[in-house]
């Protein structure tokens, strides 16, 4: 384990102070520093970057994931070391990238030029969009890659379909967080309403998950109605993303998986070996991550040129 994981606030700062690096990204989870820095060297070419997870902050907060960057950029604010030297040596510049989650929706995004929020729901939802996800799969259990391939067919339309299919699934945990009702949504890895990927919806266990929930909360069945249409809305406009929580895919990848061996053995695949198939095929000068590439391009320049540049490290 590296001893900068033993640093206190104090020290960390100054261990970066002292790098050689000009920006630090700060990451959720050891998991998105792959992706992040392929981005970074799309975003910031010629740019020292280092990508920092959260598990290197634990003098700056006991929290972790998502908890943990908030409490420490607003302790990096505090104390006004968001751009920070070391006795008039070379800048370091901060910035901190948050999934969005419906944080948008629930009016609780952080307003900073050094905080930028993925475009879509959380990280993964870009991993899988960018990826090349025949060869993720064939790649991640040993299939034939035109098997998987052919049990794909559109990579786009098959995203789509999936977004259509856990639609009502998607409302529930809408209607959930968007309202903190006391109940399992987001963070489940997987739909409840669904036996498996690929499965219609169980309409018992589905009665029984939204009857508890109207325990907890009775407005709930409100909640849902105005929830479905938010996602009927985002679905229209080919935009489920921006509600659809990425680690869902992972059970569509394991199904996909399924059909492209069409019985045959194969070895099966957890989601971050799902996940580390997928970095690998990323083209990050790829279209799909133009925007992503945009904002820390933005939020590094941005901040390099002092506060009016703010909104644009946030657009909508």
């Amino acid at each position: 384990m590296s001893t900068r994981l033993a640093h206190s606030a104090g020290g960390f700062i100054r261990s970066i102070q002292m790098s050689s690096e000009d920006v630090v990204l700060l990451v959720e989870g050891v998991g998105d520093r792959a992706f992040y820095s392929g981005v970074a060297r799309e975003a910031l070419p010629n740019v020292l970057t280092r990508v920092v997870t959260t598990a290197e902050l634990q003098g700056f907060t006991k929290a972790s994931g998502k908890p943990a960057l908030i409490d420490t950029f607003k302790q990096l604010k505090k104390s006004g070391v968001l751009k920070t030297s070391l006795a008039g040596g070379p800048t370091k510049t901060f910035v901190v990238i948050l999934d969005k989650d419906i944080d948008d929706r629930r009016r609780r995004k952080l307003r900073s030029p050094h905080v930028v929020y993925t475009v879509h729901y959380n990280v993964e939802n870009h991993i899988f969009e960018a990826a090349d996800v025949a060869k993720a799969v064939s790649c991640a259990c040993s299939l034939d890659l035109e098997a998987v391939a052919s049990a794909l067919g559109h990579q786009e339309q098959w995203r789509r379909s999936i977004g259509r299919d856990w639609a009502e699934w998607t409302a529930y945990c809408y209607a959930v967080h968007r309202n903190s009702v006391g109940v399992q949504g987001y963070g489940r890895d997987k739909s409840m309403f669904h036996p498996r990927a690929g499965d219609p919806i169980d309409s018992a266990t589905q009665q029984t998950i939204v009857s508890h929930a109207t325990l907890i909360d009775a407005n709930f069945p409100r909640y849902l109605r105005t929830a479905r249409r938010v996602i009927a809305e985002v679905l229209a406009r080919d935009a489920h993303d921006l509600v659809f929580n990425g680690k869902w895919y992972v059970p569509w990848l394991a199904h996909l998986a399924d059909r492209a061996a069409n019985g045959a053995p194969y070895p099966k695949a957890s989601a971050a070996h799902f996940r580390a198939c997928a970095l690998a095929t990323i083209n990050y000068a790829s279209a799909v991550l133009a925007e992503v590439v945009r904002r820390i391009r933005t939020a590094v320049h941005g901040t390099a040129a002092g506060p009016a540049a703010a909104p644009s490290a946030n657009s909508p």
